[in-house]
């Protein structure tokens, strides 16, 4: 007797995630989730998770933070969905909530690009990496991303902007196997800016003044090719082992990376040991824990934004002089820029810009059968964790540094650290009911509680005495705190049907949440979801499965932490008496999350025995309630008011198409092409200013100015 068995080319008989604690085959799937797997994840080196999502899924557009070694990337998921709000996605990591914050390096008050702050909390243009970019990318199974609201309305508040779920590699019953992957590489300068070559004294004085004809000479030198010009090598370890009996199996793997920046002095290290482990107790109860710890240093130099001249893509900019040689001299200085007031060469060479990370995720998963018979099951699950790390930030731009004599306290230090704790506790119930004809009723009840402890703090010295670089050896002291307490809570409940011999799914659901990031820390927000499709297997000789699908969903977006609150700053009353300052901010009474309706519809098919698959996916996002500000009056007492108000549209369309051309014997040829487009548009948004008396009575906004076709 010959048995075969179809290869499932496209993975629709995979299982992906339809609940917080169920999943479905992905050919019933009645949204569109996009799936990428280890072998996707790990096939080319990549500088963190999520740029490994590149081109992979659609509907996600991946930016990276800088070109810096070791730094971060933005992930937007179906395109604007906030003007003042977050707009990343939420990243859970075997049930672990995980934070991907991106803390401030300390270098924005030496560099001024946002004048006046030491830390910047948001519009961080301090070339930092979002944590996101800490996890080893050859631990992971297969990442999930919930695109639409029908499918991340499940995880309520902060689903707007889309959910990425990882999944670690677990262990397997049998020998124990062993993995090790060995990766030699080496990053060269690939693009050129380019400098102006003078071809006369006079051309030269008219662009720097009658300074540049002393040192003018008829050569033109390439600034960017001597200090970007040597090949940096870079080199990667991975070593893995799985197995395990039929009670205990684990999963065990150890990372050693090095990324080496083509900038003098910039590059990246990063260390990550893992160990997860699952233990069967007894014939109906299951224990999973999982761990990873990781170290990284990371020297991304200073190539930012800034308003003085001290990134060294600036000083190539305004200094760009390139008849002369700033090289360093036989006797170890630089030369001084006669037309400018950096020497970038120097710049690379003495100013430091260290960050050092060390964190732990740790999680546990259980599982215990509380009813099993014929018809139907109930299980309990219980899942959650915690992620902590501690951040340091050294920043160092000594005395003698040309680009910081105008400051008029040359020599300067910064010291950063913050400490962040993350943690979530999930527990389900999960019912199953097998109808007659074949049929399948799953349902779930959960609830989920979220914490968030961050506390950053720096302090910045000016005027450092000798070569000393401790914050306590300057003339001038500032100080910077910011701290952050959240407290979230949600429940949640689903259903959902498999009739008709699988052909036809229905899921319901709906999601209360709460959390301290509101005015009101104790009023319920609910999001509810629902989802209907349908398959038609074998329709024509050409056609093997059509599957036809509708969605629509509520997501909502949180106030930012503090957005809700006026603080106060320390002064004092004839210099003698403290007190306390109203800053100028202020909430409005009733500040809450942003709130977005999504509808999606589209199909899938796979022709061709099963040789082709397309994808198509159109959607509309309705956001409203938006995050804004406002400048008040000077008769409130406040400067601007945070508040909701106003509307905005997103509509998209998401078409990918997989292509086996070759599938031979011992190996497989894939192609896959996507095409991804939105367009968002200002419905409408508030105008008329907030008046002390609607401000005191804590009704009214003003009138509503629409915007027809206005792009975001």
């Amino acid at each position: 007797l010959k048995v075969a068995l179809e290869r499932d080319n496209f993975r629709l008989q995979e299982v992906v995630i339809s609940g917080q604690a169920t999943g479905m085959e992905k050919k019933n799937l009645a949204t569109a989730v996009g799936t990428v797997d280890a072998a996707d994840v790990a096939q080319v080196p990549e500088a963190s998770v999520e740029r490994a999502l590149q081109g992979k899924v659609t509907g996600a557009h991946i930016s990276e933070n800088s070109g810096a070694p070791g730094g971060g990337s933005i992930v937007r998921i179906r395109g604007v969905t906030t003007i003042i709000g977050s707009f990343t996605p939420l990243y859970v990591v075997d049930g672990v909530v995980v934070s991907d914050v991106q803390l401030a390096t300390g270098t924005n008050y030496l560099t001024q690009a946002i004048r006046g702050q030491l830390a910047p909390q948001v519009d961080n243009q301090d070339n930092g990496a979002n944590r996101i970019a800490d996890l080893n990318s050859y631990d992971i199974e297969k990442v999930e991303i919930l695109k639409g609201a029908a499918a991340s309305a499940i995880y309520g508040s902060k689903a707007s902007n889309g959910v990425i779920l990882i999944t670690t590699k677990r262990g397997q019953q049998g020998a124990t196997q062993f993995s090790i992957t060995q990766r030699f590489g080496m990053s060269e300068l690939s693009h050129k800016y380019g400098l102006r070559c003078f071809t006369s004294a006079n051309e030269a004085v008219s662009v720097f003044g009658e300074a540049a004809r002393a040192s003018w000479q008829p050569r033109c030198l390439d600034w960017e090719q001597q200090l970007y010009g040597a090949a940096a090598p870079s080199n990667e370890t991975s070593v893995s082992m799985r197995g395990g009996s039929e009670l205990t199996r684990f999963f065990a793997s150890f990372l050693d990376k090095h990324d080496a920046g083509i900038m003098p002095n910039t590059g990246a290290d990063k260390k990550s040991l893992r160990l997860n482990v699952d233990q069967n107790i007894g014939s109906r109860m299951t224990l999973g824990l999982n761990a990873e710890f990781v170290g990284s240093v990371r020297n991304p130099g200073v190539t930012q934004n800034e308003n003085n001249g001290l990134a060294i893509p600036s000083a190539f900019g305004y200094s760009g002089a390139s008849w002369l040689d700033l090289r360093r001299l036989a006797d170890g200085t630089y030369p001084r820029n006669p037309v400018g007031t950096a020497n970038p060469f120097q710049t690379a060479a003495l100013f430091q810009n260290r960050e050092e990370v060390n964190r732990g995720i740790l999680g546990f998963r259980f599982g215990a059968d509380l009813l099993h018979t014929e018809k139907q099951s109930l299980r309990l699950s219980v899942t959650g964790g915690g992620d902590f790390f501690t951040q340091k930030n050294t920043v160092i731009a000594p005395p003698g540094l040309y680009a910081m004599e105008g400051s008029g306290l040359p020599g300067s230090s910064v010291l950063g650290y913050a400490q962040n704790t993350n943690t979530n506790l999930n527990t389900y119930l999960v019912h199953d009911y097998h109808l007659s004809g074949g049929g399948l009723a799953t349902g779930q009840l959960g609830m989920q509680i979220e914490t968030v402890d961050l506390d950053a703090s720096y302090t910045l010295t000016q005027g450092l005495i000798g070569g000393l670089t401790n914050i306590d050896r300057g003339l001038a002291v500032q100080v910077e705190e910011h701290r952050q307490r959240i407290r979230d809570g949600g429940f949640f409940g689903q259903e959902e049907l498999l009739l008709l011999n699988e052909r036809l799914s229905l899921t319901a659901g709906i999601r209360a949440d709460r959390s301290t990031n509101n005015s009101d820390p104790a009023k319920l927000f609910f999001y509810p979801k629902g989802s209907v499709s349908y398959r038609m297997p074998n329709l024509t000789s050409s056609i093997s499965e059509l599957k036809l699908r509708l969605a629509v969903g509520v997501s909502g977006n949180q106030p930012r932490y503090g957005q809700k609150f006026t603080e106060l700053t320390a002064t004092n009353l004839s210099g003698l008496i403290p007190t306390g300052q109203i800053q100028g901010s202020t909430a409005a009474p009733d500040l809450r999350p942003e709130r977005q309706r999504e509808i999606e519809t589209g199909f899938d098919a796979t022709l061709l025995h099963n040789r082709l698959n397309i994808e198509a996916t159109i959607y509309e996002k309705a956001i409203s309630d938006l995050l804004e500000q406002r400048t008040l009056t000077p008769g409130t007492g406040f400067s601007q008011i945070i508040f909701n108000g106003g509307d905005l549209r997103t509509r998209g369309l998401e078409l990918a198409a997989n292509v086996v051309a070759i599938e031979g014997r011992d190996w497989t040829w894939k192609m896959r092409a996507s095409l991804t487009g939105s367009r968002c548009i200002i419905m409408s948004l508030p105008v008329a200013p907030y008046t002390s008396t609607a401000f005191l009575n804590g009704n009214t906004f003003g009138q509503i100015l629409t915007h027809p076709g206005k792009p975001c």
